[in-house]
């Protein structure tokens, strides 16, 4: 009979991710260079869209930092150019950011994708 030997573990750790991913969706940014008109509305979907803590907390801060939907982008676009987040998301726990990336996407991808009720035209 052949012994069955035990694989031993890994010493080496996995990996880090070489870059964070972004607190917000990219495209946006993206899509307000290109003056497409959809950054903002996705912008202020996302706003509409989040958990009531992370909208009370963003509220907050565009209120005490005298801001608009318009500010909030343009802070967003400049941190997202230097590869980080914005500095008000400092404070925000890994979830949270996370939350804020998949709505934002969601939102993006809400303002940006042709209508289900448009989809039998282009087939025609």
């Amino acid at each position: 009979q052949a012994k069955q030997t035990k694989a031993s573990p890994k010493a080496t750790a996995a990996p880090e991710p070489s870059a964070a991913i972004p607190s917000t969706d990219p495209i946006i940014c993206d899509l307000k260079k290109n003056e497409s008109g959809f950054a903002l509305p996705s912008l202020q979907c996302t706003l509409r869209e989040l958990p009531e803590n992370l909208t009370v907390s963003l509220t907050n801060y565009m209120t005490t930092a005298r801001k608009n939907a318009s500010d909030l982008l343009e802070e967003i676009c400049k941190a997202i150019e230097e590869e980080k987040n914005p500095d008000f998301m400092s404070s925000y726990t890994k979830n949270d950011k996370d939350m804020i990336h998949d709505t934002s996407t969601l939102c993006r991808i809400r303002h940006t994708t042709i209508s289900e009720c448009e989809m039998p035209n282009l087939i025609k």
